[in-house]
């Protein structure tokens, strides 16, 4: 009937395999090797250094953040010593008292900022973290580079002798 499927056999299928489909058949498997290679790659580093320098990265923003932070304290202690010193060519004592007091604090809030600062910077420099993430890094794409060169090279020899092979019979069928 004109509605049922017909099976037919595809015209490869009656065909003898031939030494260019066997080739491309092993660059295929090799090439999908070196594709697996790749997202184990990937995989690998998301998670051994992409993952690991966000967090790293906040920890430098909170860094920034602290130097911000101490430039501020050292702007607002450098407008209360004008101050002070304005209160002094004016000859007012009761501001230039005001005036002492607000240095004061505003220098042990700057000494205290820049403690932070110089913390949060020290944990910065000194996190063991980024290290391990690019040694992470660096494995990652040794392994990716290693298992694709095994795939390939493989791939190279099987193509090698089938190209051996398929000259080796041109020759004979000319003879």
């Amino acid at each position: 009937s004109p509605t049922s499927p017909t099976t037919t056999t595809p015209p490869s299928a009656t065909l003898p395999p031939s030494k260019l489909g066997d080739a491309l058949q092993t660059l295929a498997i090799a090439e999908d090797a070196v594709g697996r290679a790749r997202l184990q790659q990937d995989d690998a580093i998301v998670d051994g250094f992409v993952e690991p320098f966000a967090t790293f990265g906040v920890q430098i923003q909170l860094a920034i953040k602290a130097r911000q932070t101490v430039r501020e304290a050292r702007l607002h202690l450098d407008s209360w010593k004008q101050a002070l010193k304005a209160a002094e060519n004016a000859g007012k004592p009761d501001k230039v008292s005001a005036s002492t007091q607000a240095v004061e604090e505003a220098e042990d809030k700057l000494v205290a900022v820049t403690e932070e600062c110089i913390s949060l910077m020290k944990a910065v420099l000194e996190s063991a973290g980024p290290v391990l993430a690019l040694s992470k890094l660096v494995k990652a794409q040794a392994e990716y580079h290693k298992q694709a060169a095994e795939a390939l090279s493989k791939a190279a020899d099987a193509i090698t002798k089938t190209a051996s092979s398929a000259e080796a019979g041109e020759r004979a069928s000319r003879a």
